[in-house]
Parts: structure tokens; sequence; C-alpha cells
């Protein structure tokens, strides 16, 4: 997993002076969007059991790389719960 970080204002000065960075970064601030959208539809939606299906055959790696307890909370779910669901599924 790699993690990109750049200070807003170096943002600001690549979106004045490139054309194409300035698309890539409306491209991606649409793609975030959709992306925030479509897991704030899965709280809706969605049981925590399938979006932690979801999340482990979308994204496996995560469950090797980042601790439970933060799993769990973008889960919108306690870490026990989301240990109890693995238990179940195991």
């Amino acid at each position: 997993m790699v993690v990109w970080q750049i200070h807003h204002d170096d943002l600001q000065k690549i979106y004045k002076k490139s054309s194409v960075g300035n698309l890539i970064g409306r491209l991606m601030i649409e793609y975030l969007y959709v992306e925030k959208l479509k897991r704030e539809f899965s709280f809706l939606s969605e049981t925590a059991e399938e979006r932690y299906l979801k999340l482990l055959k979308e994204q496996p790696e995560l469950f090797q790389a980042v601790p439970l307890k933060y799993i769990a909370s973008y889960m919108g779910i306690t870490p026990q719960a989301l240990s109890r669901i693995k238990k179940r599924i195991c």
C-alpha cells in the first residue's frame, strides 16, 4: 500500500500551472467523491457482515497492513463486532 501526500499550496500551484495537473486533480476528486457516496450508501443498504465480505474481496491486502481496530472504524462498527463477524465466517 502506498500513501501519497502533497501540501495544499503545492497542489494549487500544480492546478494553476498545468492543465493536465488540473484535469488529473479534478478526475481524482470526482473518483473519491463517488467512492465516498458508495461507502455511505453501503452503511444504509448492507449489513456489517456484507460490508466486511465486500471489503475482504475488494481489498484483501488491507487486512495484512492495517490493524483491525482501524478497519472496524472504517466499516462503522466496533472492533468486537468485527471480531464476531470474522469468527462467524471462518
